[in-house]
C-alpha cells in the first residue's frame, strides 16, 4: 500500500496537504513543534530543541512524556497508520522525512540555489526565471500562525532577509534586462515598506532616471536620505551617493550601478 503525499508549507500560514486533502492543527504547540521539525526537514531535532521550541523559557522540566504525545497526535493527524511514517524517532529526537520538493522552503531553496547558478553562466533570463519561481513559494508572512516566540525571534527574521535578498536581486536583474519602466511601481511600493533597505532606493533611482524622470530620481534620494537620517542618524551609503552625483551630473546612465551581484544572503542559525 503506498503511503499518500504529504505537502507542507511554513512561508506563510503552516499548512499541511495530505493525498490533496488539507490538515488542521488546532493546537498551538502542535504548529510549534511541526514548525520545529519541517525547520530542519530530513534532519533530527533533540527532545531539548523541540521543548525550546514549543514553551521557550517555560519548558517544563521533563517535556519528553509531552512531547512523545505530540508526535503521536502529528502523526495521527497526517496518516500515522500508513506506510512510510513522515515523523520517525531518532536516539534522543525525532526528525520529519518530507522531500525537499514536498516542502515550500525546500522548493525556495533550490529555485534560488538554480538562480545562482545561472547568475554564474550569465544566463540574466534565466536567472530571473528562476528567482521568479523561488519567491512565488511564499504564500505570506513565515510561520504566521506559529504561535512559538523561540521561532520568530530567531529564524523568522532570517527567512524574512533570505527573502528580501532573493527580491532584490530579482529587481536587479530585470534592471539589467532592460525593464525600468515596468518595476518603477513595484518599487515605489518596496521602498515605502523597507525605507531603510538602501539598496531598494538604489534600484528605484536607477530605475527611474532610466526612464527619464531625473527629478523623481534625485527626489527619492532626498526621501531615502531623511529616513537613514530620522531613523538611523547616519547619511547615504556610497552606492546611494555615487548614484546621485551620476544623475546630478546626467552622465552615463547609472543602471550599471545595480548590475553588480549583491552579496548573498547569510544562512543564519538554522533551528537543530
Amino acid at each position: 500500500m503506498t503511503a499518500p503525499t504529504v505537502e507542507f508549507g511554513l512561508l506563510g500560514p503552516l499548512k499541511a496537504r495530505v493525498g490533496g486533502r488539507p490538515v488542521e492543527f488546532g493546537s498551538p504547540k502542535h504548529r510549534n513543534m511541526l514548525a520545529a521539525l519541517l525547520l530542519n526537514a530530513r534532519r533530527p531535532v533533540p527532545i531539548g530543541d523541540l521543548a525550546y521550541a514549543v514553551w521557550g523559557a517555560e519548558t517544563p522540566e521533563q517535556p519528553r512524556r509531552a512531547i512523545q504525545l505530540y508526535v503521536t497526535r502529528i502523526r495521527a493527524l497526517l496518516g500515522g497508520g500508513q506506510p512510510g511514517q513522515v515523523i520517525v524517532t531518532h536516539r534522543g529526537g525525532y526528525a520529519i522525512e518530507t522531500p525537499a520538493d514536498q516542502l515550500d522552503l525546500g522548493r525556495f531553496e533550490f529555485w534560488h540555489d538554480r538562480a545562482r547558478r545561472a547568475a554564474v553562466g550569465g544566463d540574466l533570463d534565466e536567472e530571473a526565471a528562476a528567482l521568479r519561481r523561488a519567491l512565488a513559494q511564499w504564500r505570506g508572512e513565515p510561520l504566521a500562525d506559529v504561535p512559538s516566540e523561540v521561532l520568530h525571534r530567531e529564524t523568522v527574521p532570517r527567512l524574512r532577509e533570505q527573502r528580501l535578498r532573493v527580491l532584490e536581486r530579482r529587481i536587479e536583474v530585470d534592471l539589467r534586462r532592460g525593464r525600468h519602466t515596468e518595476l518603477v511601481g513595484e518599487l515605489f511600493e518596496l521602498a515605502a515598506k523597507h525605507p531603510l533597505q538602501e539598496r531598494l532606493w538604489v534600484h528605484l533611482m536607477t530605475a527611474l532616471h532610466a526612464g527619464g524622470r531625473r527629478a523623481d530620481a534625485l527626489a527619492a534620494y532626498h526621501t531615502v536620505r531623511r529616513h537613514l537620517a530620522e531613523e538611523l542618524g547616519i547619511d547615504p551609503g556610497e552606492e546611494l551617493r555615487t548614484l546621485q552625483a551620476e544623475i546630478l551630473a546626467d552622465g552615463a546612465r547609472p543602471g550599471r550601478k545595480s548590475g553588480r551581484a549583491p552579496g548573498r544572503p547569510s544562512r543564519g542559525r538554522r533551528w537543530g
